[in-house]
């Protein structure tokens, strides 16, 4: 290929389309290639890996020649090519088979040179392409005859090589310009379609739930440990103004004292989460409720914003609860899928995101509350003190199914 040549190529919109979304393609893949090229293996195996690479990168450079006189033009194809292996690797990564998952991405690189070059690059090119994928049983460390699968690489790389040469020595070389640097098809929407299908996989393969059967998820709420002066969590014996979410996957109330206020002015904190298969709706249930109403009277609920240091603040509920010469100030908000907030407009389009979560998590309410005497201030000031130290631990209590027990109950 000459200079003339060279620079040609160089301005077409397919090969810096390539680049493209090959660069996407390493950024949004980079843990599964980690896996492949740096990941818990011996040393060996580590440098055959990237001598295959080598091998294959090294082929395709041999083949430019073949390429020159080629018609280039993206193709949809190789959109559906690339849909296909992005929906393998987001099953694979579902169902935690590596093997499956590390193929599906090594062999989106023939998809994508069949999205940008068409499909007589990528027939020219496909045995090189395919020489990737022997790096992926290299990775199987129960498998005994990785060494020969070494020597195989080798091998087919010699008869690639010897396959090559005896190409370029009958190809015919036209006069004239090639017909390739005449190809001005329209690479942004193909591109731009690929390159979102790259960056939708991994959330995807994160996200989606598991495709395992019903079973019994045994969660629990930890309370997080107090921290700069403040003591806890301390248990909780049955209490008055405990809230009341009867229908709720789990709950939780401890107490938190200071160790410049006495035991009775005790921090309350409760806590009910609702699974994440079931609906926000079920935490807002109208026979959910705060306080028991037959022994307290509660005020209407306003909105407060709480500062919780480095300029940040929170939004959350609060209300005052009276029983007699008893008085209370409660401080109450919700979250879905690890998010906090007053809005229950925002908490039901975050529960609808939600459903097709693995990691997103649940929904639920927390639950701060302290007694006073004279004025509720005397209660803003120690629950803001209180917040302001423990706000942050406590989304503890917004994520407990990514350690939750399964117990799979199949042939029960």
């Amino acid at each position: 290929m000459n200079n003339s040549s060279n620079e040609s190529l160089l301005n077409k919109k397919a090969f810096w389309s390539f680049v493209f979304l090959w660069l996407g393609w390493i950024f949004y893949f980079w843990p599964t290639l980690v896996s492949i090229y740096a990941g818990n293996q011996q040393n060996w195996v580590i440098a055959a890996t990237w001598g295959i690479t080598v091998l294959a990168a090294y082929l395709i450079f041999a083949m430019r020649k073949l390429v020159v006189s080629l018609l280039i033009a993206s193709s949809q194809l190789g959109l559906l090519c690339l849909f296909l292996m992005i929906s393998v690797y987001v099953a694979a990564n579902v169902l935690k088979i590596q093997s499956v998952e590390q193929s599906a991405v090594i062999l989106m690189i023939p998809a994508l040179v069949l999205t940008v070059c068409g499909p007589a690059v990528t027939k020219t090119l496909i045995l090189p392409l395919l020489f990737f994928l022997l790096v992926i049983p290299l990775q199987d460390s129960t498998l005994y005859s990785r060494p020969l699968i070494t020597a195989l690489a080798v091998g087919l790389f010699l008869f690639y090589l010897r396959h090559i040469k005896s190409r370029l020595q009958k190809q015919v070389v036209l006069a004239g310009t090639p017909p390739w640097t005449y190809q001005n098809s329209r690479w942004l929407i193909p591109t731009g379609i690929a390159f979102l299908m790259l960056m939708t996989a991994p959330w995807l393969g994160d996200n989606i739930r598991s495709f395992y059967p019903k079973s019994q998820r045994a969660i629990t709420l930890r309370a997080p440990l107090g921290t700069k002066g403040w003591d806890g969590p301390k248990s909780v014996g049955a209490v008055a103004w405990e809230p009341v979410f009867p229908n709720a996957s789990a709950t939780l109330q401890a107490k938190y004292f200071s160790n410049v206020i006495a035991d009775h002015d005790s921090v309350y904190l409760y806590s009910a989460y609702y699974h994440s298969d079931r609906s926000a709706a079920e935490m807002l249930d109208p026979r959910n409720s705060l306080y028991d109403p037959t022994l307290w009277k509660g005020s209407e609920p306003t909105t407060v914003v709480l500062p919780i240091g480095e300029n940040d603040s929170v939004s959350v509920f609060e209300i005052t609860l009276k029983s007699g010469s008893v008085s209370r100030l409660v401080w109450y908000w919700y979250y879905i899928a690890g998010v906090s907030t007053v809005d229950v407009s925002l908490a039901s389009l975050l529960d609808k995101v939600r459903v097709i979560s693995k990691y997103a998590q649940g929904s639920g309410v927390i639950l701060v509350s302290t007694s006073y005497e004279e004025s509720p201030e005397e209660a803003r000031k120690r629950l803001g003190s209180f917040m302001s130290v423990m706000y942050s631990s406590l989304d503890i209590l917004k994520r407990p199914e990514i350690s939750y027990v399964k117990y799979n109950q199949r042939g029960k």
